[in-house]
């Protein structure tokens, strides 16, 4: 035991932004809510469309997905014929893309299912610094972490609900998540690294 040291995974500093101008800068409307989608694992989120089109009829919303891999691209512009609040953009964003799309964001959306691995969500640490709250499946993907993130089990909507609404479970999860991601940014972890090994 005194040989195995546990050192968190790290994550991207906080970097906060403005959602009015980056949704200008992305020419995003400003009178919508705005759920975000992106990356390889954007198909997983398919079966939520009518939970998501049900919350459509109280909050006019956008269910933006972002992905540069052809299959998915594909099937979500399939997708959109059928749920008109889709927009889908064919791109691989790099971080400082990827954050100005999460402060243009109400929620970043993410639905994995359990594994039967030891995993982490390695797209939780690269955003939680975002100011973006993040909604997300309940699973082992996420276990390590706690009231910085909005976890669901089955319905998401109760949760995007809560963000829409800005209800105080809201508010600690934003605050939760920076202070974690301050804590735990890379420039910590590195130095925490560097002194086990010096």
């Amino acid at each position: 035991e005194d040989k195995i040291k546990i050192i968190p995974y790290p994550c991207h500093p906080v970097l906060l932004g403005d959602k009015v101008r980056s949704r200008e800068k992305l020419g995003l409307p400003l009178d919508k809510k705005i759920i975000l989608n992106y990356g390889i694992g954007v198909y997983r989120h398919l079966h939520l469309l009518p939970k998501i089109e049900r919350l459509n009829v109280k909050y006019p919303l956008i269910f933006l997905v972002i992905t540069d891999h052809s299959d998915w691209f594909d099937l979500w512009d399939a997708a959109r014929k059928r749920y008109k609040f889709v927009k889908l953009i064919r791109a691989s964003v790099h971080n400082k893309e990827l954050y100005s799309y999460l402060h243009a964001s109400d929620a970043l959306l993410i639905h994995k299912d359990s594994a039967e691995a030891v995993v982490v969500a390695s797209t939780v640490y690269l955003c939680l610094g975002s100011g973006c709250p993040i909604v997300t499946h309940a699973t082992n993907f996420v276990e390590t972490l706690d009231r910085e993130l909005m976890k669901y089990s089955g319905d998401p909507t109760p949760r995007l609900i809560e963000v829409f609404e800005e209800m105080e479970t809201y508010r600690v999860t934003v605050n939760k998540a920076l202070e974690y991601a301050e804590n735990h940014s890379s420039s910590v972890i590195a130095t925490r690294i560097k002194e086990l090994l010096l």
